[in-house]
């Protein structure tokens, strides 16, 4: 997974995406600014930290980011995370999700072929807290002003969402699985894939999605 933006969103991305590191999952963060990526890199122990523009596109391809599973772009500036996206697409990256100020800019985004956008009622928060609930719910991120979560669960035997694929068990519709973490693979699913008894997901839900997404995970 490749993050281009270094801001308090991308670095704590970076930092909870570090949590999965064990699953072969391997990570780069892109940061223009060269003192901000110094500490990014003294921070993120488990993050490649590359000091460069994350819209130049000779930097995307020495990176080999049309390799990557998944591109996110973070950064404060709705055209610059535009931009980069665009150049992830042409490179090939499976699954792109940028950051968005503007919500106006989001039927722009999705045109281009832009997977996800995250306006800022959405954006992650600097606290990550961890709750238990038995050997279910292993992680929840809160995101700002409540409106949204990421939570990180296992998936039982007989929970809802293994029934059928993605594409046609009913999911809620203002939630995503994300990952799927099966043994020591990590999947970024597509509407044919289907979650199994024993996997691990990371969901990204609004609120009012969030009773759905624990039913339908068996929570």
């Amino acid at each position: 997974i490749t993050v281009v933006g270094g801001g308090e969103i991308g670095f704590y991305t970076c930092q909870a995406l570090e949590k999965l590191r064990r699953n072969g999952l391997t990570l780069k963060l892109i940061e223009k600014d060269a003192g901000r990526a110094r500490w990014l890199a003294e921070n993120l122990p488990y993050t490649l930290v590359i000091h460069g523009d994350g819209t130049n596109v000779d930097l995307l391809d020495h990176e080999n980011i049309g390799g990557t599973d998944a591109f996110i772009a973070t950064t404060g500036h709705d055209e610059t995370n535009i931009m980069a996206a665009l150049l992830a697409n042409r490179l090939g990256v499976g699954e792109v999700i940028i950051r968005l100020e503007r919500e106006e800019y989001a039927p722009v985004a999705e045109a281009a072929g832009i997977h996800a956008t995250v306006v800022p009622r959405l954006i992650m928060a600097s606290t990550i807290l961890k709750l238990l609930q038995g050997d279910r719910l292993l992680d929840i991120t809160f995101l700002k002003r409540g409106k949204a979560t990421v939570l990180e669960a296992m998936v039982f035997q007989g929970a809802p969402v293994t029934r059928k694929p993605l594409k046609s068990v009913g999911f809620p519709k203002n939630a995503l699985i994300g990952m799927i973490i099966r043994e020591n693979e990590t999947i970024i699913p597509k509407g044919k894939d289907q979650v199994m008894p024993g996997d691990r997901v990371v969901v990204f839900s609004l609120e009012e999605a969030v009773p759905k997404v624990r039913k339908a995970l068996g929570l």
